[in-house]
């Protein structure tokens, strides 16, 4: 008896999957983009680059010439902003045994790695410096610390 019992729970199963399966291509029949039109499924460039379905008015469009264009490259350094900038903050963490910690920034509280390479002395924490701030992929690194004075 309690096969059959088993027998109808697995038919019970399969009947289910079944039927959702045939919901889900049902869903994708009617989701699909066939039988649509190329004009329905155009997308368009507006004049500030963003996608739209309407097409764009041309009359509104000015011509420019190739020589009003101006290319300028952007110097690396300009693109850091502020990285030139000596700023201050306070020692967090320190692990001297694995030689690098971070300085919470005092002007924008982000907190900056520091490497020990980068500091004339071992330090503690909570004493205050002065850094300059770098970057790289992994995120902003500070160089040229100077100790300031360890707040008590």
């Amino acid at each position: 008896m309690a096969e059959n019992q088993a027998k109808k729970e697995q038919k019970k199963k399969k009947a289910l999957l079944r039927q959702d399966k045939a919901e889900r291509a049902e869903m994708r029949r009617k989701n699909s983009d066939k039988g649509k039109s190329l004009e329905e499924m155009y997308m368009y460039v507006d004049e500030m680059g963003n996608l739209s379905s309407v097409p764009l008015n041309r009359s509104t469009i000015k011509p420019t010439k190739l020589e009003e264009i101006v290319f300028q490259t952007v110097p690396k350094s300009e693109l850091a902003g502020d990285s030139e900038l000596a700023r201050e903050g306070q020692i967090q963490y320190f692990d001297q045994a694995k030689g690098f910690g971070f300085i919470t920034d005092a002007l924008t509280g982000q907190r900056i790695f520091v490497h020990s390479s980068e500091l004339p002395r071992p330090v503690k924490e909570q004493e205050r410096v002065s850094f300059l701030r770098g970057q790289n992929e992994r995120g902003f690194f500070a160089t040229n610390v100077t100790i300031l004075a360890a707040t008590k």
